[in-house]
């Protein structure tokens, strides 16, 4: 199975990153979102998203995308 990393940020277009989530995670593609910092991401237009991890912690892992 194809693994995707997602980063986001505070800030980050909401519409954008769970768009890509979705798909992908439909099309049955191991994805792992990665924040920045620990905890939620506040995106643009205040919608909250919690990532599975920092991008630290994700930063040793092997991405296909």
């Amino acid at each position: 199975m194809a693994s995707i990393l997602i980063p986001l940020a505070n800030g980050c277009e909401e519409l954008e990153a769970v768009t890509l989530i979705d798909l992908f995670r439909r099309a049955g593609f191991q994805v792992i979102t990665a924040g920045l910092e620990p905890g939620p991401v506040r995106c643009s237009r205040g919608t909250t998203i919690l990532p599975d991890q920092t991008l630290d912690e994700a930063r040793d892992g092997r991405y296909d995308l």
